[in-house]
């Protein structure tokens, strides 16, 4: 019987790796998606309040408004800056008419400038004329297109009659809120009514140094949340002021709201201010980092 013999062998099957090109395809597809996301505009227009909270209504006497103010910033100039009320409309930034620029503080029309600072005291004095609520909407448009927009509510109060004077530590102390806000080293918006500043002296947990402004001899007061609830008057003011401790600066740590809760007062000649500070908040952006203060003040 004849034998068969039989040989296997082995086969080599090939190997299929990925191709070069093909791999690069797809790193160069995921830089360009990457560069294909929209790029966040840094300088957009703004408006802001000016030493009050823009979301509270502003209280007032009819033709008695003093300052009621909003800043306008367009870093890439202003286009257009509309304001309505009722059935009145104008923009600020293209009409030939001047006697629209003294119901707002202004001395001329504002296009191609870079800020301007809207007071709404004249137009609510004049325009006016009788006890409601009244909205002011504002808008502003850039060169590049871009637009900001807010409103701004005033409550307007019939005179009261008058009465007999009361006793000047009897009369009762002004309350009001107040924000603050400082992008990077630019002024505190909001705080030149009360000649007040700040500089950021520790930049990794945001503590800033508040200053007064000038080279006065006004002191700050350092008192606690029970001086502040007990402030009703004049009077109480003068108290708190004087069992208060003096220091020459205060700083406050601001980020994460750590600086809510704080109460200090400025002494100055015969005035008095006490602020108490609710929110404290910071944020980063390509002008530096923005602190934010919040609060309520009695004077």
């Amino acid at each position: 019987m004849q034998r068969k013999w039989f040989r296997a062998e082995r086969v080599r099957l090939p190997v299929r790796r990925p191709r070069p090109v093909a791999c690069w395809a797809g790193v160069l597809s995921g830089f360009a998606l990457l560069f294909a996301l929209p790029a966040v505009a840094a300088d957009i227009p703004e408006i802001t309040s000016q030493g009050f909270v823009i979301s509270q209504p502003q209280g007032g006497v009819l033709g008695q408004f003093e300052k009621i103010r909003l800043r306008v910033e367009a870093p890439n100039r202003i286009e257009n800056l509309v304001v309505s009320e009722r059935s009145y409309e104008i923009d600020l930034a293209t009409t030939p008419e001047r006697a629209h620029f003294d119901l707002f503080g202004l001395e001329r029309r504002v296009r191609q400038h870079k800020d301007v600072t809207l007071n709404f005291a004249n137009y609510i004095n004049r325009k006016l004329d009788k006890a409601g609520s009244y909205r002011f909407r504002v808008s502003v448009t850039d060169g590049d297109g871009q637009t900001a927009r807010a409103t701004l509510r005033v409550e307007v109060r019939d005179p009261q009659p008058p009465a007999k004077d009361p006793a000047p530590t009897a009369k009762p102390v002004r309350q009001e809120g107040f924000e603050f806000r400082r992008v990077g080293e630019r002024q505190v918006s909001g705080a030149e009514d009360f000649a007040l500043g700040w500089k950021t002296v520790d930049g990794v947990n945001v503590v800033i140094a508040i200053d007064k402004l000038d080279d006065s001899e006004a002191q700050f007061l350092a008192l606690t949340e029970a001086d502040f609830q007990k402030i009703k008057t004049k009077g109480h003011l003068a108290e708190a002021a004087e069992k208060a401790r003096r220091v020459d600066r205060l700083e406050l740590p601001a980020a994460n709201n750590e600086a809510a809760g704080s109460i200090f007062g400025i002494e100055h000649r015969d005035e008095i201010v006490v602020f108490k500070i609710t929110e404290s908040s910071t944020s980063l952006s390509e002008l530096g980092t923005t602190v934010t203060l919040v609060g309520e003040v009695k004077h």
